[in-house]
């Protein structure tokens, strides 16, 4: 869809000329339905990932936010060891699985970059590698 955009913009007094407005309309809306439809079923499913990821780590704070006010309230608990006190002792997780959620999150940003790295690599190697027609 950019290359027909190019080209109209680029040609813009022939196209009009030929009156082509409508036919390079037609073969831009096919070039971008095309895209489309194969652009769909992949962001329905990396955003059902993405929900899942978040609600998981939703649930997670929320299961940890309410056993840390049981734990807050009850009297009888001491304090963590690597903890001054019971409030401290309760947030070290949390702080934990924060950080571990940002992390996980830079490295799925980062797997998708990886993998367009190592496809790039396969293109270069085939040339590189590739036996020469002059001797």
């Amino acid at each position: 869809a950019g290359r027909i955009v190019g080209e109209v913009v680029t040609s813009v007094r022939t196209i009009s000329a030929f009156t082509m407005e409508r036919m390079m309309e037609g073969r831009f809306v096919a070039a971008t339905d095309a895209h489309v439809k194969a652009a769909v079923p992949k962001g329905v499913l990396m955003g059902a990932i993405q929900g899942y990821s978040q609600g998981a780590l939703f649930l997670a704070f929320a299961l940890m936010y309410w056993y840390g006010g049981t734990y807050l309230a009850d009297d009888s608990a001491v304090a963590p060891p690597l903890s001054d006190s019971k409030f401290e002792g309760m947030f070290i997780p949390i702080f934990c699985m924060l950080m571990l959620g940002a992390g996980l999150g830079q490295a799925s940003q980062g797997a998708t970059d990886s993998a367009k790295a190592a496809q790039a690599a396969g293109r270069v190697f085939e040339v590189v590698d590739r036996v020469s027609k002059i001797d």
